[in-house]
C-alpha cells in the first residue's frame, strides 16, 4: 500500500491546475501524511482523506478512479 503523500503527489500531477478550490486544502494537507493514523495539526488522516473524497467529484478519468480507489483501501486500513 502506498504512503497517503505519494498518492497526493500523483494526484496534485494528474489534476493539475483545475483542481477544485474545494478539495485543494485537503490535497495540501495529505502531502504531509503517511498512514492512516497521522495527524496534520489536529485533524485526523481519516477525515482529511473523506473530506478529500467528497470535494474531489471534478476528478475524473481512469487515473481519478485509481488513486480514488487507493485512498478508500488506505481508509479501509
Amino acid at each position: 500500500m502506498k504512503k497517503i503523500n505519494i498518492v497526493a503527489s500523483e494526484i496534485a500531477v494528474i489534476w493539475g491546475k483545475g483542481i477544485s478550490p474545494y478539495a485543494m486544502p485537503y490535497l495540501e494537507a495529505m502531502l504531509y501524511l503517511e498512514n492512516i493514523d497521522d495527524l496534520f495539526g489536529c485533524e485526523p488522516a481519516r477525515e482529511i482523506i473523506q473530506y478529500f473524497l467528497m470535494n474531489a467529484r471534478g476528478f475524473k478519468g481512469p487515473d481519478a478512479r485509481r488513486l480514488k480507489n487507493e485512498l478508500k483501501v488506505i481508509l479501509r486500513s
